[in-house]
């Protein structure tokens, strides 16, 4: 497949053949070539972009990087996209609590060697700024 490149002039642009020229390709995750190499339709000689799917394995982005480079494709694989670290929640529920019920819930579940002693400076520092 020749390739176009455009020609500049004043006031239009125009198109111009390369007879002979490698093809642009991009092989996204929702190409067919993924799901199986028999049945793809793989370009031969040309400049191919890998976006790997999330969910393809490196044997799988090694297979179909090689089928390519036996056409004579020149390859370069894309990093894959990152999943979620963590998962978005649907919904948020906000509760009506006081500033004390706030510091002493978070007291409560703070770790340390003397969670009672924790609970005393606290509640003296609650109570000396009259919460």
């Amino acid at each position: 497949m020749a390739r176009i490149a455009r020609k500049r002039t004043a006031f239009d642009v125009s198109q111009v053949v390369f007879d002979g020229a490698s093809q642009f390709v991009t092989i996204g995750p929702e190409d067919p070539a993924w799901a199986s190499l028999e049945t793809a339709d793989l370009p031969d000689a040309a400049f191919v972009r890998l976006k790997p799917p999330e969910t393809a394995t490196d044997e799988q982005v090694a297979a179909l990087r090689n089928a390519l480079r036996k056409r004579g494709a020149v390859v370069r694989v894309m990093p894959r996209p990152r999943r979620a670290i963590l998962p978005v929640s649907k919904s948020t529920t906000m509760v009506k609590a006081s500033v004390r019920d706030v510091v002493l819930k978070l007291v409560s579940d703070a770790r340390c060697r003397r969670p009672e002693a924790l609970s005393q400076l606290v509640e003296s520092v609650l109570s000396e700024v009259g919460l």
